[in-house]
């Protein structure tokens, strides 16, 4: 997915800005799937909302970039759980009128009338999650997976660990900027557990994290296949999905 930017925000030459946005908007799901970090004690924990004022800011430094590429209210929650959720996605619409809004979830809490108002917020498509198969109802505008829909990760060793040093190419980190309840900028979907926290977004710009030096040093040694090199969860990540730019999720 190419994505039109202005430069109002200094954008260097060095690498292009991000396709995909993903703000988690809370840490609660409702679930425990077994290839989710969520199934797992260590990782859950008391409901944690991310505070509007940082959503906001968010929102309004895409916007500032002319962002019309892909964003979503989801990294490792369940973003039906946040009530308000039509009101953040009301707002982020008014200020990105040209992205693409997908809201990933289970299911569970997506009825008619919660439907409605998300689309009529500004949602473009749903797409729901249903692990343990059955009938889910028919709406316009959503996709509904179940399972063998699928292709699942080890989330980086954390979920299911691997002794094999992948070399196969990873454009995630270039194309796609995670954004943590919290703030933080983790390098990409699959660090559950935040062990590549590239900036933070309650003291850092947007622009500043992304073109940050570590950030772009990463970036070339994954694009080149060098996993080892790149450290941390990518010495056992077996995520194949961004093996060619713009060929992910």
């Amino acid at each position: 997915m190419s994505v039109a930017m202005t430069d109002r925000c200094g954008a260097r030459e060095t690498d292009a800005w991000f396709s995909v946005v993903e703000i988690e908007v809370s840490r609660r799901c409702n679930r425990r799937c077994g290839y989710c970090p969520q199934a797992f004690d260590w990782y859950r924990g008391p409901e944690q909302r991310m505070e509007r004022a940082l959503f906001d800011s968010i929102i309004g430094q895409l916007a500032e970039v002319g962002f019309s590429g892909r964003l979503g209210f989801h990294l490792y929650n369940e973003p039906l759980l946040r009530k308000d959720l039509d009101v953040l996605v009301e707002h982020a619409r008014g200020r990105l009128p040209f992205a693409y809004f997908v809201l990933y979830t289970n299911g569970d809490l997506l009825d008619d009338r919660r439907h409605g108002r998300l689309l009529s917020a500004g949602i473009d498509h749903f797409l729901v999650t249903r692990h343990d198969g059955g009938d889910f109802p028919e709406r316009p505008f959503q996709t509904v997976q179940r399972p063998g829909d699928f292709m699942l990760s080890g989330r980086g060793g954390i979920v299911d660990g691997s002794d094999r040093a992948w070399t196969l190419p990873c454009y995630a980190p270039g194309e796609m900027m995670m954004i943590r309840y919290t703030g933080q900028v983790v390098l990409c979907h699959e660090d559950a557990a935040s062990r590549h926290v590239m900036g933070d977004l309650r003291d850092t710009r947007l622009a500043d994290v992304w073109f940050s030096r570590g950030f772009q040093d990463v970036r070339r040694r994954l694009e080149a296949g060098d996993r080892a090199g790149a450290g941390g969860i990518c010495t056992a990540c077996d995520n194949r999905l961004h093996p060619l730019p713009d060929t992910g999720i």
